[in-house]
Formats: C-alpha cells, sequence, structure tokens
C-alpha cells in the first residue's frame, strides 16, 4: 500500500506520462484504499471485540482517507464560474 501512495503521488506530482495515465493511476490508489476499508470492515464482523472497534477505525480511516484524495483531485472549477473577467488582476483589481 505504501508503494502505491509513492506511485500515485509521484506520477501526481512529477507526471512522465499522459494526465490520464496519471488520472488512472490515482483512481487505482483511490480503488485500494476502498477494497481495503470494506475489507477492515467485513473482518471487523468476525473479531473479537477489542479487534473489532480498531478493525472498524482503520475502516473508518480509510474511507476518510479515500474522501479527502477524491475531493482534492477533483478538476478544477472553470474561471467562468468564479466570475473572473478578463483584465482582473490576482488581487481583484483592473489592469
Amino acid at each position: 500500500m505504501c508503494q502505491a501512495a509513492r506511485t500515485a503521488i509521484t506520477a501526481w506530482r512529477q507526471p512522465a506520462g499522459t494526465s490520464a495515465d496519471r488520472d488512472t493511476t490515482v483512481e487505482w490508489l483511490l480503488a485500494a484504499l476502498g477494497f481495503l476499508a470494506t475489507a477492515a470492515k467485513n473482518l471487523a464482523t468476525y473479531a473479537p471485540r477489542q479487534r473489532t472497534i480498531e478493525l472498524l477505525a482503520v475502516g473508518t480511516g480509510l474511507a476518510e482517507a479515500t474522501a479527502c484524495l477524491r475531493s482534492a483531485i477533483q478538476a478544477p472549477v472553470d474561471d467562468a464560474a468564479l466570475g473572473s473577467r478578463v483584465g482582473d488582476t490576482a488581487d481583484g483589481g483592473r489592469e
């Protein structure tokens, strides 16, 4: 899992291929995290009480990490939707 995370982060920061390759790598990481979260919750069904608590916490943490990663890589909002105009400066003034 650590290697998959490293590969995904490297692919995101320093893409060697196309953006489609990068997106595929990140999607694979997100899918793996989702599978692990599901597996942890399924294992919790048959585990002793203390282990159940730990596995549920792991599953919840993985689900939260997946949600954070998904929100972080969403497509950028179109500048037009933000109301920017041609000629606006970075500080909001006009040129």
